[in-house]
């Protein structure tokens, strides 16, 4: 049993919550009885504390509101943002990078008009200083960075003898 209430999710929160509250009715109860706090006061408590559940519900249907406008907003910028073509390349990048990974360009970027589209952005970095590819490719890019070969080189695969 977890006894951090920030591990807790939101049904234990509530649950929780209510809790204290009636336990905080009961105090209330127990001290009109005993004469601690007069008839009054003590129905005065009590409707604070009915206040403060109520409060605490309409606070969580308006957090719960914002999110249900926020969440698809943030989404959606997210969305644009991994769509960025520099976004589209590192995650290609890392894709081939990863341990294991064996995997080619055109495994990883299906579309022969997408990989052409990544050749010349990878070419058009400061960083590099030419590609190396098919002669067909080289042809229909316009980057003087970008070169062909005399035959396509097979990409060792990792694993492969």
């Amino acid at each position: 049993m977890d006894v951090n209430p920030l591990n807790w999710n939101w049904n234990e929160k509530k649950a929780a919550g209510r809790h204290v509250l009636t336990y905080a009715g009961g105090l209330v109860t127990m001290a009109a009885v005993w004469g601690l706090v007069s008839q009054g006061d003590a129905s005065t408590l009590t409707q604070g504390l009915n206040d403060i559940g109520a409060g605490l519900a309409q606070f969580a249907k308006g957090v719960a509101a914002i999110a249900g406008v926020l969440v698809p907003l943030y989404s959606a910028l997210m969305a644009k943002r991994s769509a960025q073509p520099d976004q589209q390349i590192k995650s290609v990048v890392a894709t081939l990078s990863a341990p294991n990974s064996g995997k080619t360009v055109a495994e990883v970027v299906s579309d022969e008009s997408d990989r052409k589209k990544l050749i010349s952005a990878v070419a058009d970095m400061p960083e590099v200083k030419g590609v190396v590819t098919t002669a067909k490719v080289a042809d229909e890019t316009a980057s003087n960075k970008v070169v062909a070969t005399a035959a396509e080189i097979p990409v060792a695969r990792s694993g492969a003898s």
